[in-house]
């Protein structure tokens, strides 16, 4: 999202990530951190994946790639299948996932490539126009010039394809969808999402 926002309850407001403080924390000292809370999002509705109200698992560790965060993922993502009496596969939404490990890592370029068959040379306007145009998305005129908002139904477009065989990590983002990542180049920040059975 663009932009969160929050509730203000009697002058104050309800958390919608503890990312911040997280990062307080290390600047403070403290080398291997996690929260497990719940946040409250205002949004225009709810559905299937989104609610205002939901819990979030967040985790840091001073010092470490995001390779490492990518397989402290792996790792939770599969002892918790475990836990639950998984055998290593899922089921989900018609699709079968395998989750033995390694799992797949895409960047956004090389997803949008493969997903929606546009390529993307950069995170400038021009290129995020051309390849929604590519993958005939319907734009209106009034989103022509609206390079967030164009990258979010580039991302939207392709979502239901990733991870329907195995999890993939989606990195490499523009820096401009991110507020805190650090930036790899000048369009491109060091951030992953991990997407399973398109969700």
């Amino acid at each position: 999202d663009a932009n969160i926002h929050s509730y203000q309850i009697e002058g104050r407001y309800l958390v919608t990530s503890t990312e911040y403080q997280i990062k307080r924390l290390e600047v403070g000292g403290f080398d291997r951190l996690y929260t497990l809370t719940q946040n409250f999002r205002r949004s225009d509705g709810e559905g299937r994946f989104r609610n205002q109200e939901f819990t979030m698992l967040e985790w840091a560790r001073v010092g470490e790639s995001l390779g490492a965060i990518e397989r402290d993922a792996e790792a939770l993502t599969l002892a918790a299948h475990h836990a639950l009496g998984g055998e290593g596969i899922i089921s989900y939404g018609g699709h079968r996932i395998d989750l033995d490990l390694p799992w797949d890592r895409l960047s956004v370029r090389e997803a949008i490539e493969r997903y929606a068959g546009a390529t993307l040379p950069d995170f400038s306007l021009a290129s995020i126009r051309n390849a929604a145009l590519h993958a005939e998305l319907g734009m209106q005129a009034s989103w022509e010039n609206d390079a967030p908002l164009l990258f979010s139904l580039l991302m939207d477009h392709i979502q239901p394809s990733l991870g329907t065989s195995k999890p993939v990590f989606i990195g490499d983002w523009p820096a401009f969808e991110t507020s805190s990542a650090a930036e790899k180049t000048g369009d491109t920040a060091e951030r992953s999402e991990l997407f399973i059975a398109g969700v």
